[in-house]
């Protein structure tokens, strides 16, 4: 799948990228995403550390604690994928209440992100953000 580029009108500064995921393509019990990247001025990705998911990922749910579909995914650069080993998915919290938030280390010029929407399979495609809110530092991106 493709991602999808999101971009303010114009770069905003900031430490924490907040994802706020309202809503899936309806599936009742997951949501995921197979990445995120961070984008600076002229649009080079920036490292980035993943240090909150909410919920944190699959293996929150009992019986699922060693799958492999974990938070850490996200950030791992294998974007366009159908391996489950780097994709994130976590139980879906209708309202909005899925989250991820992703520090920068250090206030920094965001010109952009980039979302890649979960493909592990066809089959699963309901697990697909929908709805993503970008913030950063609190304030809309």
């Amino acid at each position: 799948k493709r991602s999808q580029w999101i971009s303010g009108a114009r770069s905003m500064r900031g430490r924490i990228l907040r994802l706020q995921l309202s809503e899936n393509h309806g599936a009742a019990d997951f949501i995921g995403l197979n990445g995120v990247e961070v984008l600076g001025p002229g649009g080079q990705p920036m490292d980035a550390n993943l240090i909150r998911a909410q919920p944190k990922d699959i293996t929150v749910l009992k019986g699922w604690e060693k799958d492999c579909r974990r938070m850490r995914n996200l950030l791992d650069g294998e974007n366009v994928t159908v391996n489950s080993g780097h994709v994130w998915l976590a139980p879906y919290e209708p309202a909005g209440t899925n989250l991820v938030d992703i520090d920068l280390g250090e206030e920094r010029t965001v010109s952009g992100v980039r979302i890649w929407n979960y493909n592990e399979s066809e089959e699963d495609a309901g697990r697909c953000a929908k709805v993503v809110h970008v913030f950063l530092d609190r304030q809309v991106l």
